[in-house]
């Protein structure tokens, strides 16, 4: 006989697709990074070679892997991370999901700001020779009264990001709650438009900060495409 497979309850039980994807994206950031140290493309604590010297096909095959996977590998997370936001809104009220936002991102990140970065940067990169010019503490002071621990995020700018994304969104379920009401998904024109809205928005802050540039470690380059997919995860949760 057939039967009917029960459906997920979002709140209570885990989404074994959505932990495949999650866990797919996340190798595919191992992959880049390591693509990274190989190849000198992008921004990385350690490289193994300088880009300029890479041969034709090298140069090929780095470059059309990193570019083909950065346009979308990222935004996924947001994606995901978005509609996992609105359930866990919806179950604390937008008060109690800013306290856990600030402690579940915010605390990992200022560890890894002012603990991890400097320690990688002073004991296993040396840069600059520090050690031998200062001592630990002359070396995290300078580190301190420089604001250099602002662009100090490495790999946790996506925690950075996805904080500054979540504020906002509780500020406005605050104001203005959900509805209730389960809608159907975009329709194929309205993907179109956001299509065409992301590109032409991601082509004009690229005319400001263009690929291989940042701000405070934040590649705003690609942010188009990761507000546009933080969105479209808050529409999935939201309307179901």
């Amino acid at each position: 006989m057939p039967t009917t497979l029960p459906v997920a309850d979002t709140a209570t039980k885990r989404l074994g697709y959505l932990d495949n994807l999650r866990s797919f994206v996340i190798f595919l950031v191992v992959v880049t990074h390591t693509m990274v140290t190989y190849s000198g493309f992008g921004g990385w604590y350690y490289k193994e070679v300088n880009s300029a010297g890479l041969d034709f096909v090298s140069r090929i095959v780095f470059g059309l892997y990193g570019s083909f996977s950065q346009a979308w590998f990222m935004g996924i997370l947001f994606f995901a991370a978005a509609f996992f936001a609105v359930k866990s809104l919806q179950r604390r009220g937008p008060a109690a999901f800013v306290r856990e936002r600030l402690f579940r991102l915010g605390v990992p990140l200022l560890i890894y700001m002012f603990v991890i970065d400097p320690f990688i940067g002073y004991f296993l990169m040396d840069y600059g020779s520090v050690r031998e010019r200062l001592s630990l503490a002359q070396a995290y002071g300078s580190y301190l009264a420089s604001f250099r621990w602002i662009g100090s995020t490495g790999p946790l700018w996506f925690v950075e990001a996805l904080l500054i994304f979540s504020l906002p969104y509780a500020a406005w379920r605050a104001i203005r709650p959900a509805s209730k009401t389960v809608r159907p998904a975009p329709s194929v024109m309205t993907m179109i438009l956001i299509i065409v809205a992301t590109g032409l928005a991601a082509f004009s802050i690229r005319l400001f900060q263009p690929i291989g540039t940042n701000l405070a470690n934040l590649q705003l380059c690609y942010f188009a495409a990761y507000i546009a997919l933080f969105l479209l995860g808050l529409h999935a949760g939201e309307r179901k």
